[in-house]
Parts: structure tokens; C-alpha cells; sequence
């Protein structure tokens, strides 16, 4: 659908969609880890509730009502590779003359459009093991993030990290060159 949305005059140079799986692990497996210690952490304190018999209680609850939120939260975590995996399956990236594009369709829709001249900085990090990614995006500029996590964003997890970075570059200088041609008169 992003060749459909393009504006008048604007050329797609690279379309390209990330392996759902690499994708997830970039994404969730942090997430993942987190989770897996807030589960621990629940386990570890229905243990130390078991070992010692209270009879009041706050609120006329028991003790294991309220290490509960955490057990939740820690799931949901756990849970995020997948979400993510899901993701990554209805992500695809493009690259015009003007801007770098993601879009995520589905549930949770999201367009991401960011003008070539506002891409400061191109980092690949090419895999010959499988696809790599294209860091183009800084955390503060709508990339994914939670709280104490920040990650750039980008062409992540694509089949030719190493050429789309290259297209982005050279499609970033013909803009600036264009640009520049275009004040000087």
C-alpha cells in the first residue's frame, strides 16, 4: 500500500519488508528477559508467603493477591517476542527520494514517515549470517521505546542491510544536492 501513498513526483528506490524472527529478537528480547525475572521474583515471594502463616492481612486479601500485578506485568513481557514476531510480519519499510517510510499494518496501525533531511546519521550493521539492519533513527524521534529502554529504529532485520544502507546514503545525498541546487537559484 505505501507505493499508493506516495505524493506527486515522489520515485519508491527500495522496498523491502524485516524477518519476523530477527525482528522479534530485536525488539522483545530484552522484554522477554525482564519478564522472566518478574516471574521469578513472584515465585520467590509465593515461596516466602508459603513458608510463614499470617492470619491478618491487609484488606482481608491474601498476601499472594498482591505480588499478582507483578506475575502479570512478567507474562506480558515474556509475551513480547511473539507480539513482536506478529509485528514484524505486517511491517514493511521503503525508501523514496524524500523520505524513509515504515509502516505497520494491522491492529495496532502505525506510519512512520521521516524526511530524508532529517536523518543525521546512516549505521549498518550487515550480517552474513542473515539480515541486518539500517539505524537511521535516534531513540527520541518516535522510535520504539519503554520506560529505561531506548533503541533506535530504522530498516530493521532486512535481507540486504548492506544495500539498502546504501541506497538510503546515496538517496540522502541527491536530496541534499537537490536541495542545495534548487536555493542557490
Amino acid at each position: 500500500m505505501i507505493e499508493t501513498s506516495l505524493d506527486p513526483g515522489e520515485q519508491l528506490i527500495w522496498l523491502g519488508n524485516p524477518d519476523p524472527v530477527r525482528y522479534a529478537a530485536k525488539y522483545g528480547a530484552g522484554l522477554f528477559l525482564m519478564g522472566i525475572s518478574n516471574v521469578g521474583v513472584f515465585l520467590f515471594f509465593i515461596y516466602a508467603m508459603a513458608q510463614i502463616s499470617l492470619d491478618d492481612t491487609p484488606f482481608g486479601l491474601p498476601l499472594w493477591a498482591f505480588a499478582t500485578p507483578i506475575l502479570l506485568v512478567g507474562v506480558c513481557f515474556m509475551l513480547a517476542p511473539g507480539w513482536h514476531f506478529l509485528r514484524g510480519m505486517r511491517t514493511t519499510y521503503a525508501l523514496t527520494d524524500r523520505r524513509a517510510i515504515t509502516d505497520v499494518s494491522g491492529l495496532f496501525s502505525r506510519r512512520l514517515s521521516l524526511p530524508l533531511n532529517e536523518i543525521s546519521v546512516v549505521d549498518v550493521q550487515s550480517s552474513t549470517e542473515g539480515p541486518g539492519h539500517v539505524f537511521f533513527q535516534e531513540p527520541d524521534r518516535g522510535s520504539y521505546s519503554y520506560p529505561g529502554i531506548k533503541q533506535r529504529d530504522g530498516f530493521v532485520a532486512v535481507a540486504d542491510a548492506a544495500k539498502a544502507g546504501y541506497l538510503l546514503r546515496s538517496a540522502m545525498e541527491k536530496f541534499a544536492s537537490a536541495r542545495q541546487g534548487s536555493g542557490a537559484r
